[in-house]
């Protein structure tokens, strides 16, 4: 692998936004292929039976995020890339109770969508793991009554783009949505 610069950045327009629409949640699928042409992921297949079923859940505006952090270290020459999703879902219930349950003791395969219309796949080689939730029921009238998962993935690089611009287009490269 050559670690050689070989072009440069320009500025783009100021017309990107923050945020993150839903999430499409998925068993982790570990003989999952992937194309990648130009770094974005143009086509998804497995072997494996049945085909993992991502599960679109919705956010609100304002109320998920989606990030990701280089961790490079020049001691022991690793580089890793720590993505962490934040999901916020309201009112407490036992269907929402018993999901958890669930996210909380799988092995995930998540596709991110931002603000922007961009599907980003998360824990492409390692899956995804739930690592913390918050209960709350609040105390004032005004205080949210829910709870806010926290996502966790560690890869050797970001999440990659998909080519899909929606859910159809998900289905096209691959993946099947419910």
């Amino acid at each position: 692998m050559s670690c050689l610069i070989e072009n440069g950045y320009t500025l783009g327009c100021r017309d990107s936004i923050g945020g993150v629409k839903g999430v499409y949640i998925a068993t982790f699928d570990p003989v999952a292929s992937y194309s990648i042409i130009v770094g974005e992921i143009g086509n998804y297949a497995t072997a494996t039976t049945p085909i993992p079923v991502h599960y679109k859940y919705d956010q609100f505006t304002e109320a998920a995020s989606f990030a990701q952090t280089g961790n490079f270290s020049l001691e022991n020459g690793s580089v890793f890339y720590d993505q962490q999703l934040t999901l916020m879902f309201h009112k407490q219930d036992t269907t929402l109770r018993n999901r958890l349950v669930l996210l909380a003791q799988g092995r995930l395969s998540l596709i991110v969508e931002d603000q922007n219309g961009n599907y980003w796949l998360m824990g492409k080689e390692n899956g995804v793991y739930a690592v913390s939730a918050d209960m709350q029921s609040g105390k004032a009238f005004g205080d949210m009554n829910g709870v806010t998962l926290t996502l966790q993935g560690k890869e050797r690089e970001p999440a990659y783009r998909l080519t899909a611009t929606s859910p159809q287009e998900l289905e096209t490269i691959g993946f099947v949505i419910a």
